[in-house]
């Protein structure tokens, strides 16, 4: 399994989303195993979050998948493409359905 290193956020438009932007930063440090069709993040060999991801959008540099996140709330799952993790690194965004709402970026170490 790999590890969530918070890098930034985007707070975006939307003020109502800003309690979601601690949610996410709050998963810091926990430990992520992640699939084409799934996200489980742990935090001490204890379960905080499960996804299951729908397919969205697929280009040369990302994949993003729709999820249902911290209270229920739909939200967009963003990585980088597999090609480019392997030069740059993996990274991964929970992020607003809202294209101008809140992103929340990390690296997986």
């Amino acid at each position: 399994m790999k590890r969530l290193y918070y890098r930034k956020t985007n707070l975006g438009f939307y003020s109502s989303e800003s309690q979601f932007c601690r949610l996410y930063e709050n998963l810091n440090n926990c430990e992520i195993q992640r699939t084409e069709t799934s996200l489980s993040i742990y935090r001490s060999e204890t379960l905080v979050l499960n996804m299951r991801l729908t397919k969205i959008e697929e280009d040369n540099l990302s994949v993003v998948y729709s999820a249902i996140g911290f209270n229920n709330t739909q939200i967009r799952v963003c990585c980088i493409n597999h090609a480019l993790s392997q030069l740059f690194g993996d990274t991964i965004s929970f992020a607003s359905i809202h294209k101008d709402g809140f992103a929340v970026h990390f690296d997986l170490i």
